[in-house]
C-alpha cells in the first residue's frame, strides 16, 4: 500500500472516532441503547447533490472508482421501527448498508435510464471538487466534512453491501433503481 493511501486510511480511522466515542460513552451508561449505523444515503443524490444532476446532467463528486452500498433512508426508518417494536435489540449495533455496491458511474447509468437523458459521472479530483464548493460559496466547515466523506468513500469504507435491512424488516433493502424511479421528480427539469 503506498504512503498516501496509508495516510488516508489512518485519517479516516481518526475521523470516525467521534462516533466511536459517543458509542463508547453510551456503553458505559446504564441506559438501554441500540446503535443503527447507516451507510451513505441515497437521498444525498436527490437533495444535497440534486442540482448538479438536474441542471448540469452530471454527478460531480470525488469518489473516483470507489464502490458504495447506498441505503435508502426509508429503509433506515423501517429498521428503526422494527428494532424499537420488537424484543432482542437492546445493547446491539447494526450496520445498515444496501444490498448492492455501486460505482458512481453505475449510478449515473441508472439515472440516465430512469430520466431518459444522459447523466455522467464527472469524476473530479478532490482539489477540483473542493474548489467548486469554494466557488459556490460553501462554508469551510461544510467543505471539511465533504473532504472527509469522499476520502472515506475512496477508501471503499462504504462499499460493503449487507442484508441487515432484510434481516431486521423481513424485506430486501431498496435498490438504487427503485429509489431513482420513486424520486425521479427531484432531477426532472
Amino acid at each position: 500500500m503506498d504512503r498516501d493511501r496509508q495516510k488516508e486510511r489512518e485519517w479516516a480511522s481518526e475521523s470516525s472516532s467521534s462516533h466511536h466515542a459517543v458509542e463508547e460513552y453510551l456503553r458505559t451508561r446504564d441506559a438501554p441503547y441500540t446503535f443503527l449505523r447507516p451507510n451513505f444515503f441515497m437521498q444525498n443524490l436527490s437533495t444535497t447533490y440534486r442540482d448538479g444532476i438536474r441542471d448540469r446532467d452530471e454527478i460531480f463528486l470525488p469518489a473516483g472508482r470507489a464502490f458504495t452500498a447506498f441505503i435508502d433512508t426509508d429503509d433506515i426508518g423501517a429498521v428503526a421501527a422494527a428494532v424499537f417494536t420488537s424484543p432482542g435489540h437492546e445493547r446491539r449495533a447494526y450496520t445498515l448498508n444496501g444490498e448492492q455496491t455501486l460505482t458512481y458511474r453505475t449510478v449515473a447509468r441508472i439515472l440516465s435510464d430512469v430520466l431518459g437523458r444522459e447523466i455522467r459521472y464527472a469524476r473530479p479530483t478532490e482539489a477540483e471538487y473542493l474548489d467548486r464548493l469554494r466557488t459556490d460559496g460553501y462554508t469551510d466547515d461544510y467543505i471539511t466534512v465533504q473532504k472527509m466523506i469522499y476520502r472515506i468513500v475512496r477508501l471503499n469504507v462504504s462499499a460493503l453491501p449487507n442484508r441487515m435491512v432484510r434481516r431486521l424488516t423481513g424485506r430486501p433493502a431498496t435498490t438504487f433503481r427503485q429509489f431513482a424511479e420513486r424520486e425521479r421528480s427531484a432531477w426532472e427539469r
